[in-house]
């Protein structure tokens, strides 16, 4: 039974990656927590997302310990538009470390609610399966009205409930819905040539397609997991082929590289959502990952920004109780904004510029493109920005 009088000093809404990620994170630190998880929201998650190194660290500092066991290196990305002739290579050649990995989605949340439920054992924090239907905000304190007229407070409420945000609309955090332009098709592909720890990406017409690297079955076969982003006619037309006409479209856009393909799993879709998201904070209120900043895939950055979000709403949050500040307060909140706004508008401004060239501009420009990667790839000083850019996400 809740203490309605009692002010917990965080509420955290959601329970998806990023919100589960940011609960284990936060009670990691010995805040007063409570965790509203609307359990009926939860939906199985097939796909798979690439991991920075600095998530992969996150992760294990939270003391995930089997995460080495679900996640798959990639130490070369080879990029490149349909038309070129020849791969641009991104790899750390001094030290050959990954430069990412890849996670199954379903791999995570396993992993996660094995960490939640041995924290809600020892009653660190406390849990509710409820909706709210209200978000009262005042100087002191949040006033959280639940569907069942319960009443909570809070210092502070974190949003991590996706695009569709109900934290952000309850605290009247502006946001720009730019709607469902893009489908993602996933699923996983058998090669027999191997390429160990090598990821693909292809740029063209027909959408963005990665092949991210998996595993090796044996010498001679390997899997890999698609992603493949496009507009609504390109998704249904593809969703809809059998598997061999599935399989001559994959292989069209990635060459002979992978020698013979074959689709291993059911294709599975899911929509795309753009939202944009000036300010995160509201009056006592901050919204993490796709509640902030819904944006188009492109090597797993959506979630490495979820996760970079947690990170440095953390060093915030014990920055402020270092100093006995009120963590809902509005210099505790803008000065977490002010730290990532920068890095998001970037990442943001880079996969919605990638979308529009690709989607909006003729064969013949985008070749342009081409020719910028293969100017990059004799350059090894760019290179690695863009490697320290990748890396450090």
């Amino acid at each position: 039974m809740i203490n309605e009088n009692k002010i917990f000093d965080i509420v955290i809404y959601g329970n998806g990656l990023s919100a589960k990620s940011a609960l284990v994170a936060l009670t990691k630190q010995e805040y007063k927590i409570l965790w509203i998880n609307n359990i009926n929201k939860e939906e199985h998650d097939d796909r798979t997302t690439m991991l920075s190194p600095v998530s992969v660290d996150f992760y294990q500092k939270l003391n995930l310990n089997n995460l080495r066991s679900i996640i798959f290196p990639t130490k070369k990305i080879l990029i490149k538009t349909k038309n070129q002739k020849n791969f641009t290579t991104f790899e750390d050649k001094k030290f050959q470390k990954p430069l990412c990995f890849l996670a199954e989605n379903k791999f995570l949340h396993k992993e996660l609610n094995i960490i939640i439920s041995n924290q809600k054992k020892k009653k660190n924090f406390l849990e509710l399966n409820e909706d709210i239907d209200k978000l009262n905000s005042n100087k002191n304190y949040n006033e959280i009205i639940l569907k069942s007229g319960k009443k909570i407070r809070s210092s502070l409420v974190i949003g991590v409930d996706g695009a569709n945000s109900l934290i952000r609309d309850l605290s009247n955090i502006k946001s720009k819905d730019k709607g469902i332009k893009k489908y993602g098709l996933v699923g996983l592909i058998e090669h027999d040539q191997t390429h160990p720890f090598t990821s693909w990406q292809v740029f063209s017409e027909n959408g963005i397609l990665a092949l991210l690297a998996k595993e090796n079955i044996t010498k001679t076969r390997s899997v890999s997991s698609m992603i493949w982003s496009l507009d609504k006619n390109q998704m249904t037309y593809l969703f809809n082929l059998d598997k061999d006409d599935f399989e001559k479209k994959i292989k069209n856009e990635i060459g002979l590289n992978l020698g013979k393909l074959s689709l291993i799993s059911k294709i599975s879709k899911w929509p795309i959502k753009r939202i944009d998201v000036s300010n995160p904070i509201g009056l006592r209120s901050v919204v993490l990952g796709d509640a902030a900043h819904a944006i188009y895939p492109l090597a797993g950055q959506g979630f490495n920004l979820a996760i970079g979000d947690v990170i440095e709403l953390v060093k915030t949050l014990n920055w402020a109780r270092n100093y006995g500040l009120d963590l809902g307060s509005s210099v505790v909140l803008k000065k977490y904004e002010n730290k990532r706004k920068v890095w998001v508008n970037s990442i943001t401004k880079l996969t919605d510029g990638l979308d529009w060239f690709f989607t909006n501009t003729s064969v013949q420009t985008q070749n342009i493109f081409g020719t910028t990667l293969n100017l990059v790839d004799k350059f090894d000083t760019i290179k690695r920005k863009l490697l320290e850019t990748m890396v450090h996400n």
